[in-house]
C-alpha cells in the first residue's frame, strides 16, 4: 500500500544531467516555474538557470525565483536585475540584517538559512534534493555530489505548498 498513489519518482545522480534535466523541463514550462534555492551563484550553471528562466517568462510563464539572501548573494547581485526586468519575480528568503541590529534585539537570527532546493513546473513536475544552481567544480579539489528526485504525481502539489509557504515568508 502507498501512502499516496500516483506518484512517479526518478532518482537523479549524475551532476550534469540533472542540470540539463532541470532546464529541460524549465525550457518546457507552459504556466509556471517555481524555483527554490539556497546557492544561485554567479557562474555558467546560474547563468543557464537565468537564460532558461528569461525564455520561460517571454513565453508568458509565470516564473518565480525564490533564492537564501546569505547562500545566493553572489548570482543575486550580478542576475536578480536581469531576471527581474525579463519578468521573473526574484524574491529573498530570510533576508539578512546587520550583525548589531541582531546583537540589539531588532532583527531575526541571521544565522537561520533556507536549505531546500524545489523546483516546480506547471504544477506536474517536481525536483527536490541537494542541487543547487552552482557549476559542478565549484570548489576545487572537492566533489560536489548531488541526488535529486525528478517526481510526477500528487506529491508535486506538497513541494509547491513549501515553495508558496517560503514565499509566503
Amino acid at each position: 500500500y502507498s501512502p499516496m498513489r500516483g506518484n512517479a519518482v526518478a532518482l537523479l545522480d549524475d551532476y550534469e544531467a540533472t542540470v540539463a534535466a532541470m532546464i529541460a523541463d524549465i525550457d518546457g514550462a507552459r504556466h509556471q516555474v517555481h524555483l527554490l534555492v539556497y546557492i544561485y551563484a554567479a557562474d555558467a550553471t546560474g547563468r543557464a538557470f537565468t537564460d532558461a528562466l528569461l525564455r520561460a517568462s517571454a513565453r508568458g510563464v509565470r516564473c518565480r525565483l525564490l533564492v537564501d539572501a546569505l547562500g545566493a548573494r553572489a548570482g543575486w547581485r550580478m542576475f536578480a536585475d536581469t531576471l527581474r526586468d525579463g519578468g521573473v519575480e526574484v524574491v529573498q528568503a530570510l533576508p539578512m540584517r546587520s550583525l548589531m541590529a541582531v546583537l540589539k534585539g531588532k532583527s531575526a537570527r541571521f544565522d537561520l538559512r533556507n536549505h531546500r532546493k524545489i523546483l516546480v513546473v506547471d504544477g506536474s513536475i517536481g525536483y527536490i534534493g541537494s542541487q543547487n544552481v552552482i557549476d559542478a567544480e565549484s570548489m576545487p579539489g572537492l566533489p560536489n555530489e548531488e541526488l535529486v528526485a525528478r517526481v510526477t504525481g500528487p506529491v508535486v502539489a506538497e513541494l509547491q505548498a513549501v515553495f508558496l509557504a517560503d514565499r509566503y515568508l
